[in-house]
């Protein structure tokens, strides 16, 4: 158990009982413990419009940030290639840690996996194409296609600059594979006997635009077939 009343970031929190009791607490199993939090909101120099009931009211609790910066919970590499790459490798070892359901990402805007209509507020800190899809938007779409599959387990000999996620579904097997050197590399990629060919398509500086731009017809394009014993 951890106390983490004086701490508000956006990690799971277990709030235990007041530092005045003696510790450890014993908690009966059944046991109902309930907790309050009091909200001292001020007024400010802006005005409020009248609500017809309690029920409609929301309140967005954010810490402020200064002008022209990003929140400190934005990374900027959420829009490009790294981080679709960083995605792969999460869910890879999520997944084979034992993981039965992850969340990822907000839908719309800096922490999303597409951009919003309107484009980043802050163009110059965080830039993206306004109602294009981030890579890793790429990454779950390939991964959707294999609903119902599993992850198998894979192994690269350059773990620090090559991540990789193996899906199979039924007869069919997915892998997607995340270069995160910076650099060019050469892939050859072991998936035992029986198989004879295999589709690739590379998602790269070359066309990142076009697949954010247009994700439909990116994905509709077709894709490179590799023989046995070829490399990307």
């Amino acid at each position: 158990m951890e106390d983490q009343r004086n701490w508000t970031d956006a990690s799971f929190k277990t709030y235990s009982t007041p530092l005045r009791l003696p510790y450890p607490a014993p908690v009966a199993a059944g046991t109902v413990i309930e907790q309050t939090v009091r909200l001292n909101l001020s007024a400010t120099s802006k005005k409020i419009a009248r609500v017809p009931s309690p029920e409609a009211v929301q309140l967005s609790l954010e810490p402020e940030r200064e002008p022209g910066r990003l929140p400190r919970s934005v990374d900027v590499r959420q829009m490009s290639l790294f981080g679709a790459g960083w995605t792969i490798g999460s869910l890879r070892r999520l997944s084979e840690g034992g993981a039965t359901g992850i969340t990822y990402y907000e839908t719309c805007g800096w922490r999303g996996v597409m951009d919003a209509a309107s484009g980043s507020p802050l163009p110059t800190r965080f830039r993206s194409l306004p109602g294009s899809v981030f890579p890793l938007f790429h990454v779950f779409a390939d991964v959707a296609e294999f609903k119902g599959g599993e992850v198998l387990r894979s192994e690269t000999s350059v773990p620090l600059s090559l991540d990789d996620l193996v899906l199979r579904r039924d007869d069919r097997l997915r892998i997607l594979v995340a270069n995160m050197s910076g650099q060019h590399q050469t892939v050859s990629v072991a998936i035992g006997t029986g198989v004879t060919y295999a589709q690739a398509r590379m998602l790269d500086k070359r066309n990142v635009q076009r697949a954010m731009k247009d994700p439909a017809s990116f994905r509709l394009e077709a894709p490179e077939t590799v023989r046995n014993g070829g490399l990307l």
